[in-house]
C-alpha cells in the first residue's frame, strides 16, 4: 500500500514534466491535489501553427519518484487516439528516482484548422495500482492552399454562351508560384487566364466538354513549391471538382454510316442512333429521304433512366431501287430525318458492297 507521501512524490514528477516539457493541464491539477492511483492526470503541449502534413512532436520528461519500481506491463498500457500518433517511452520500467522521456510524435497531414491529438500511457506498480497518464499535443494546422469556390460548376447557357468562370486559389503560406503546373483532366474545362497575387491565385475557367456528353465533370489539380519547405513539406496541391451540363441538339451517331448494300439485289440497310431531349417526339418520324434511293424505316425507342433528359432512338433503314440510271454507289448520299414537330436532321450514307465487306 503506498503511502500519501509516495503519491504525492509520483505527482511532483508529473508537476515537474509539465513545467520542464512546457505542457500544462487543462484540469488544473497540482501537489495541492495529488493524484490517485486509478486518476487519470492529462498534460496537454500547444505546438502553435503549423503547415497541413507536417510532423510534429514533443518530449516529455518523467522521473519516479517512488520507493517502489513502475512499468508499462505490455501494448495494451499504451494507447493511441488515432494512427496518426507515435508514442514511446525511452524506458518502460523505472526504478525508484529512474528519469526517462515520453516522445509524442503528430502526423498533420488531412488535419485542417485546430486540432488535439494524443494518447495515453498507464504505468502500474507490481501489485498492479495504476497511474494512468494522458499526453496531447494540439495546435493550428494551416491548411496550403485553398479554393473558393470548392465546386466550379458550368450551367447549359454558360456553356453554350462560353462563360468564364472564377476561381480563386488561396495559400496560407509563401509558394514559388514559378513552380505552378495546372492540369485538368480531362480537358472539359479550359484555364483562359492565370494571375498571380500575393495570397492567392485567380484562375478564369470555361468549359469546352465534348459534344456528345450532356453531363460532363473534371478534376483541376494544382501543383506547386513552398518557397520554404518546412520539414518534409515542401509541395503544396490541391483538386477543385468541375462539372457541366450542356443542351444538346439532335444528334446522329455514328457521324456518317454505312450501309451494307447489295448490287444485285440493288438494296441495303442500315443502323444507327438519334439522341436528342425528351421534349422531343423522337419516335414520331415524319419523314427519312435519301438522295438517289427509295427509304423505308423502322424505330425502336429507348427512354433514358438518368436524369439526362435525353432519349435515343435506334432507326434501321432500308433502301433500294435507285432513281437515277445513272447512280454511284460509291458517292456519299444524304439522308434527312424530319420529325413530326419539324425538327429534322441529317447524316452521310455511304454504301458498302456486301461482297467487299470481310
Amino acid at each position: 500500500m503506498k503511502t500519501m507521501s509516495q503519491i504525492v512524490g509520483v505527482l511532483a514528477a508529473v508537476s515537474l514534466l509539465g513545467m520542464v516539457g512546457c505542457c500544462r493541464s487543462p484540469d488544473a491539477t497540482s501537489t495541492a491535489q495529488p493524484q490517485l492511483p486509478g486518476e487519470e492526470l492529462n498534460l496537454v503541449h500547444d505546438v502553435g501553427s503549423v503547415l497541413e502534413g507536417a510532423q510534429v512532436e514533443h518530449v516529455f520528461p518523467i522521473e519516479n519518484e517512488l520507493s517502489v519500481p513502475i512499468a508499462i506491463v505490455d501494448d495494451g498500457d499504451i494507447e493511441k487516439t488515432c494512427g496518426c500518433i507515435t508514442l514511446e517511452a525511452s524506458s518502460r520500467r523505472l526504478e525508484p528516482g529512474e528519469k526517462a522521456t515520453i516522445r509524442l510524435r503528430v502526423d498533420t497531414n488531412g488535419k485542417s484548422g485546430r486540432f488535439r491529438v494524443g494518447g495515453l500511457i498507464r504505468w502500474r506498480a507490481e501489485n498492479s495500482e495504476s497511474w494512468p497518464m494522458n499526453l496531447y499535443l494540439e495546435g493550428n494546422a494551416k491548411t496550403l492552399l485553398a479554393s473558393q469556390p470548392g465546386l466550379v460548376q458550368f450551367s447549359p447557357d454558360e456553356v453554350a454562351e462560353g462563360t468564364a468562370k472564377e476561381l480563386l486559389i488561396f495559400n496560407a503560406f509563401e509558394v514559388d508560384w514559378a513552380t505552378l503546373h495546372i492540369e485538368i483532366d480531362p480537358p472539359n474545362v479550359e484555364v483562359l487566364e492565370t494571375k498571380i497575387h500575393d495570397d492567392h491565385v485567380k484562375l478564369l475557367l470555361r468549359a469546352r466538354p465534348l459534344a456528345e456528353h450532356v453531363d460532363f465533370s473534371a478534376s483541376l489539380k494544382l501543383t506547386a513549391t513552398l518557397a520554404a519547405a518546412s520539414g518534409a513539406v515542401k509541395n503544396c496541391a490541391i483538386a477543385v471538382p468541375l462539372q457541366g451540363s450542356q443542351t444538346i441538339d439532335l444528334q446522329v451517331s455514328p457521324r456518317v454510316v454505312f450501309a451494307s448494300w447489295s448490287p444485285e439485289l440493288q438494296k441495303g440497310t442500315a443502323r444507327f442512333l438519334v439522341r436528342g431531349p425528351a421534349s422531343e417526339s423522337l419516335a414520331s418520324i415524319s419523314s427519312i429521304s435519301c438522295e438517289g434511293l427509295r427509304a423505308a424505316w423502322t424505330t425502336t425507342a429507348f427512354v433514358s433512366l438518368n436524369r439526362t433528359g435525353y432519349n435515343t432512338l435506334q432507326v434501321e433503314l432500308r433502301l433500294t431501287e435507285p432513281d437515277d440510271p445513272a447512280f454511284d454507289s460509291r458517292q456519299a448520299r444524304r439522308v434527312r430525318i424530319v420529325f413530326a414537330g419539324g425538327r429534322s436532321v441529317e447524316v452521310p450514307v455511304y454504301l458498302v458492297a456486301q461482297q467487299a465487306r470481310s
